[in-house]
Parts: C-alpha cells; sequence; structure tokens
C-alpha cells in the first residue's frame, strides 16, 4: 500500500491491487438498490452520510485542496441504467474504468505533468468511492475492507502530490510553463519597486512630538532587529496596527526607525497596489509579497491605506482573505505593520491580529508652537513669546476643524509665502543694510510714507541686492485667514471613541 511522496511506484502497489478485484465472482458481488451501505470499514476513508461519517464529497474536497487541475474532467458513461445493467457489471466496469485512469495517472506523473496526474487521481479516486458504495458489507465485507484500503492509499499519494504541486508553485519552478514563470518575474519586479531606500535617511530631530508613539515603534521595530536575543521565543513583535488622523506623522516616523536598522528591507506600499490592470489576481500578489519578505533576512511589510480593503468589492475582499492567511503563516523575521485613518472600518477578524496598536495624536498646542518655530528658524521674523502663544491659541480650532502636524507645516509654509507676496506687490523700496553680509546698498519693499522710499517695482532691483522683509504677526494673521485643519470634529470624535476602546497607547 502506497502511502508515501509522489516518487512511489503507485502503479506497482496499487494500481495492480485493483486489478484483482475485477477477479471476484458474480456471488462474491453483493449490491442493493442504489442505497448506501449502511456498515462501514476500519480504515481511515468512509464514504456512508450517517452517524456523523465523511461523505463522498468530504473526502473529495480534503484531496483536492487549493490545487486545481487542468483542462475539464473527461464525460465518462460509468453508470449506467441500473435497470438495463446487471449491478455486478456495473460494479466491475466501475472499478475497470477506475484502474485505467489511474494508469494514465500514473503515466502522467512519470512524464513531470504533476497537476494533470493529480486531477486524474482525483477521478479515479471519486470513482471508486462510488464502487465501494454499492459492496454489501454483510457478504462480502472483506471485498469491501480491500478496496478502501486501496482508497486510502491513493488518497495520501494524492495529497503527497497536491503537497508537490504547491511546493512547486511556491518556489516560482514551473519548467513546464514558461509563461507562469515570467508572469511570476514580473510581479516579483513589480513589488521590488516599493522597497524603501536603505540611504533616505530622516533624522528624527524632524519629527515633533509623537514621542510615545515614536517610542512604541522604537520597542517593536528597532530593537528586535538590533537585538534578536532580546527577543527570543514569544517577546517578538507580530502584526502591527498604527492609527491616526492623515498628517500625524505616521510615514515620516516609520521612515526615521527604518534609517536605523538599515540590514531590514522595508516593504511599503498600499492596498491599490496589489490591484494592477496587468494583473489581475491580488492574491497571487500579497503572496508573493510575503514570499520575497521571508527571503530576506529581515523584513518589514507596510500596508497603507489598509481601511480600503473592507470595502464590499471582490477585489478587495480576495485581498483582505489572503491578507488574513499570509499573515497567519509568516516567517518570525518578518513584521506585518498596517496603517490606517479609520480604524473604525476595520474588521473584527483583522482586529484580533493586530493586537499591537499605537496611535499618532494631534498635536497639542506646545507641539504646534515648536512645528512653527522649526520651520521659521531661518527666516527673519519679529514674532515674540506672546505672539507664538496667540498663533498655538488660534490653531486649536479653526472653522471647526483641528490642525494636525501637517496642517500646522502648510501654515508655516504660507507664512513664509506673505513675505514674498509682499516682496511682488510692493511699489516702493528704500536702501537698507543687509544684516548678516552687511552690504550697504541692498532695496527692501517698504510703505511709500517710510524714510527714504523709492517708487520702483521688485523688476527693477537687481537680484544680488534684494533683501527680503522680516516676517510679522501681520502676515501671520493673513495666513490663518486662508488656512484651516483638516480634521473635523466628528473624525476627532470616532478616533477617540475607538482609540479608547481598542487602542494600546
Amino acid at each position: 500500500m502506497a502511502s508515501g511522496g509522489c516518487e512511489n511506484n503507485v502503479k506497482d502497489t496499487n494500481i495492480s491491487d485493483l486489478t484483482e478485484i475485477l477477479d471476484v465472482t458474480v456471488d462474491d458481488v453483493g449490491c442493493r438498490d442504489g442505497a448506501v451501505v449502511e456498515g462501514a470499514c476500519d480504515h481511515d476513508v468512509h464514504v456512508d452520510t450517517g452517524d456523523g461519517r465523511r461523505r463522498e464529497e468530504d473526502v473529495t474536497s480534503h484531496i483536492d485542496g487549493n490545487v486545481s487541475g487542468s483542462g475539464d474532467a473527461e464525460q465518462l458513461e460509468l453508470s449506467p441504467d441500473k435497470q438495463e445493467t446487471p449491478r455486478k457489471n456495473t460494479l466491475r466496469r466501475k472499478i475497470a474504468a477506475a484502474v485505467a485512469i489511474l494508469r494514465r495517472a500514473s503515466e502522467s506523473e512519470k512524464n513531470s505533468d504533476l497537476p494533470e496526474s493529480f486531477r486524474l487521481y482525483k477521478e479515479g479516486i471519486q470513482i471508486l468511492l462510488e464502487a465501494s458504495k454499492e459492496i454489501d458489507t454483510g457478504r462480502t465485507g472483506n471485498l469491501k475492507v480491500l478496496l478502501n484500503t486501496k482508497i486510502a492509499a491513493l488518497l495520501t499519494h494524492a495529497e503527497n502530490l497536491r503537497d508537490k504541486i504547491k511546493g512547486e508553485r511556491q518556489s516560482g519552478d514551473h519548467p513546464h510553463s514558461s509563461g507562469v514563470t515570467d508572469e511570476v518575474t514580473q510581479r516579483r519586479e513589480y513589488l521590488a519597486g516599493f522597497i524603501l531606500d536603505p540611504n533616505d535617511n530622516v533624522d528624527r530631530s524632524s519629527i515633533v512630538g509623537q514621542e510615545d508613539a515614536f517610542n512604541w515603534l522604537m520597542e517593536k521595530l528597532v530593537l528586535p532587529y538590533k537585538f534578536p536575543r532580546l527577543f527570543e521565543r514569544y517577546r517578538m513583535p507580530e502584526n502591527l496596527l498604527i492609527f491616526g488622523h492623515p498628517g500625524t506623522g505616521k510615514t515620516m516616523t516609520l521612515r526615521a526607525c527604518a534609517s536605523m536598522i538599515p540590514d531590514v528591507t522595508f516593504f511599503r506600499l498600499s492596498v491599490y497596489d496589489f490591484m494592477t490592470k496587468h494583473s489581475p489576481d491580488e492574491e497571487r500578489s500579497v503572496k508573493e509579497l510575503f514570499r520575497m519578505a521571508s527571503e530576506r533576512k529581515a523584513s518589514v511589510i507596510i500596508i497603507e491605506d489598509f481601511e480600503r480593503i473592507c470595502h464590499s468589492e471582490d477585489r478587495f475582499r480576495r485581498i483582505h482573505t489572503e491578507l488574513m492567511v499570509q499573515m497567519e503563516s509568516r516567517p518570525r523575521q518578518t513584521i506585518v505593520l498596517f496603517i490606517t485613518q479609520t480604524p473604525w472600518h476595520v474588521t473584527s477578524p483583522f482586529r484580533r491580529r493586530l493586537a499591537m496598536r499605537c496611535y499618532f495624536h494631534l498635536p497639542s498646542k506646545e507641539e504646534r508652537i515648536n512645528i512653527l518655530k522649526a520651520h521659521l528658524e531661518e527666516t527673519r521674523h519679529k514674532l515674540t513669546d506672546e505672539d507664538f502663544d496667540k498663533i498655538g491659541n488660534r490653531t486649536a480650532s479653526a472653522g471647526g476643524h483641528r490642525f494636525t502636524q501637517a496642517d500646522m507645516v502648510v501654515l508655516s509654509r504660507d507664512i513664509m509665502m506673505q513675505m514674498i507676496r509682499r516682496i511682488q506687490t510692493a511699489k516702493y523700496f528704500r536702501k537698507m543694510t543687509h544684516p548678516v553680509t552687511k552690504i550697504d546698498d541692498c532695496w527692501m519693499p517698504c510703505h511709500q510714507d517710510d524714510e527714504g522710499a523709492v517708487p520702483m517695482n521688485w523688476m527693477d532691483v537687481d537680484a544680488t541686492k534684494l533683501l527680503e522683509p522680516a516676517v510679522e504677526m501681520s502676515d501671520v494673521l493673513l495666513s490663518l485667514a486662508s488656512t484651516t485643519g483638516t480634521v473635523d470634529l466628528e473624525d476627532e470624535r470616532k478616533m477617540f471613541e475607538w482609540r479608547s476602546m481598542y487602542t494600546e497607547i
């Protein structure tokens, strides 16, 4: 009885034994009127439907798995009308047909056509299961036991064959299908474009605030790869979730962490990057991504716009399902990190798999002021501490919207642009001494009533002698009038409620 791998000689150990069953006499065969036999053998294969035993469909799906053969199954007329054909002849014909199909399966396996061989094995086993139903255990129990023993051996061989096909597909080894190999190569080249540049260093000092979130990512990402001995066994992080409003510094903080561990490969892509017009099989892209990550010494997979896969569209559902499968079977040296802006859309199955969660909060008043000061550090301004305090209060909420870190950056740049606008609209300039170079004949825009004002515009000024005016509080007020936050109060309320229920920090 064959129970080994795909290299076993199935023809000699199983199929030739099945031919002995064809030599039974008419009296040795007991059939009922198409009814299912109530008894069952003591082996692993049960074809009866009563008493909780496995049905024929269950056995077929058990060996089928996720592997499908090539081509359509042949339509064999193996069940003639029982009213016209004696039952004993029907049984003989079924076993004979199964033997013929299994011989073809063995030949296909020897020719290395594994998908076709698996399909034929599955078809032959199905016919034997039907034949086993028609044998009466009362008079011919030994015959039923013998047949079911052979079926069990064939099932084991088919399962091993299925595993071998899966192994070849996972390794990208398709010697008989150059088109599939080319497709895998193209998919891998496409996914390789989402690897972060290890030389793209982001300084921690460029990130204002988010101290708790940064320390959390240091603990979950940097330390495990920096000191792997400290994170043996169950200490190694698994699947991570970071969430927060857009513009709170999630991606920038991740880039800063990645710059600290250049030996780790970071894959950063959006859910939409799995869907391309040239490759509609999104789940294959997910599998290939995790396979590429497992080939590295250490890797982190960052998936943005994570909440989109909870969409009801078919393509998103396939990504959703495949991601959950890959998360369960990922290698230990791979960490998966998801980024979302609307965590309340995350489904409960995914939420259970993302037990480690981190919230990127909106900036406080002090953080908003520090962001503005950092961007105006190299710009001449006349803003006092009192002015900065007023700006911090004004940016708490403008028009029912809260300011994020990114919104404060936008405000800072607009304030600096106010100085450019003053130069562009100025109709009077006066000579000034440059505060750094000490050049006397520099020109700066001024009011017509200022001393030394000369009527001219910016086109009349030498580019090397232009002195930019200092930023004043009036420039800040003009920018605040045209700039607002991007987080409305309803989204802030949802984020707060979800954080209070599910977040870690």
